[in-house]
């Protein structure tokens, strides 16, 4: 029997990203980040009531899946990235939330990866032949992957893609 200890969920579901709407956006290249990717990330950026019902309403599907307790979730945060020209994200994690979510706008095929939070004990054993130091999670066009904004991941590097990402606020409702 096989038992599943700190397992980690990812989830991965189809999406209209056509539907998901600013009401205002704004881009520049990200000063903080090593790669040179646009991104509406450092602004306050805000959806369409009916793009946020829609994307809230996706996410919800999701967790569903999950959890059974009556819980809260509200976005705290959303941004585009445009990689232009060989672009990419270092590796990096997004503190001050529960969940994030990557919306494969424009990509043909999903850059992203994410990385084993035993990837210094991979390395420094030597079993990368044995355990995964990062894993892909192929997605395409019109797909999002949800993960725990705890793990760590990052982008390679890519050309003319898009991306919507954010971040998600998430605790169990008091009963």
């Amino acid at each position: 029997m096989i038992h599943s200890t700190f397992g980690v969920p990812f989830f991965v579901s189809n999406i209209d990203s056509k539907k998901i709407k600013f009401k205002k956006e704004n881009f520049k290249k990200t000063e903080e980040w090593i790669s040179k990717t646009v991104s509406s990330f450092n602004f306050k950026n805000t959806l369409t009531e009916d793009s946020e019902k829609y994307l809230l309403k996706k996410i919800i599907e999701n967790l569903d899946e999950l959890y059974k307790k009556p819980y809260e979730i509200r976005i705290e945060s959303i941004w585009t990235n445009k990689y232009l020209n060989k672009d990419y994200q270092e590796p990096h994690i997004h503190p001050g939330s529960v969940y994030s979510f990557i919306i494969y706008k424009k990509v043909g095929k999903s850059k992203s990866y994410f990385v084993s939070p035993y990837q210094d004990l991979i390395i420094s054993y030597q079993v990368a032949d044995i355990f995964e130091e990062t894993k892909r999670i192929e997605c395409k066009d019109n797909q999002m992957i949800i993960f725990p904004s705890f793990v760590k991941h990052g982008v390679s590097a890519s050309s003319n893609n898009e991306t919507i990402a954010g971040n998600l606020i998430f605790k169990f409702k008091k009963i």
